[in-house]
């Protein structure tokens, strides 16, 4: 089975302060390629690490709040 991936992005975290919080859709969320894959549905969130890259995978439309008291690259 052929699985069509419509996202996939890094979230570089430069803030001390970084909460994603997903509004619609769905999203898996993993850390690393060597951590566990986690599956963000409406109403999940996460929080990153200062100089962390979370990496996030959708094949559905999903919107992300992000809240962060500085910068962020999304590679």
């Amino acid at each position: 089975m052929f699985k069509s991936i419509a996202w996939r992005c890094k979230i570089k975290n430069l803030s001390p302060n970084f909460r994603a919080v997903v509004i619609s859709g769905k999203v898996t969320h993993q850390f690393s390629k060597k951590d566990d894959v986690n599956v963000l549905e409406p109403g999940s969130y996460f929080g990153a690490e200062e100089k962390a890259s979370p990496r996030l995978e959708t094949d559905v439309e999903t919107v992300i709040y992000i809240r962060s008291n500085g910068k962020f690259k999304i590679k």
